[in-house]
């Protein structure tokens, strides 16, 4: 019959195996410190960072005009609303 829907029975499915989960306190040899020490690290190489005195890259002495075609129209829509009755229920 169309439209009805077929009556389902409550079927108890079978439990599955539950998976095996490792649970390793260290892993790899040898215990490392999760941080660098401040000890080890060491201080950056200026207090001033100065360019160099000649650019890695050559300059590309190519130039191009950028000719945009079209026109733009650009609408600003000032909008002013004013403030409505707000519901005792919504006040802090």
């Amino acid at each position: 019959m169309a439209g009805s829907n077929p009556v389902r029975l409550l079927v108890k499915l079978p439990v599955p195996v539950p998976s095996v989960v490792i649970v390793l306190v260290i892993v790899g040899a040898v215990v490392v410190a999760q941080q660098t020490p401040l000890a080890v690290t060491a201080p950056p190489p200026s207090a001033v960072i100065v360019p160099p005195e000649a650019a890695v890259v050559n300059v590309i002495a190519v130039t191009a005009v950028v000719v945009r075609v079209g026109t733009t129209i650009a609408v600003v829509v000032n909008v002013t609303s004013a403030p409505y009755a707000v519901p005792a229920l919504l006040v802090a």
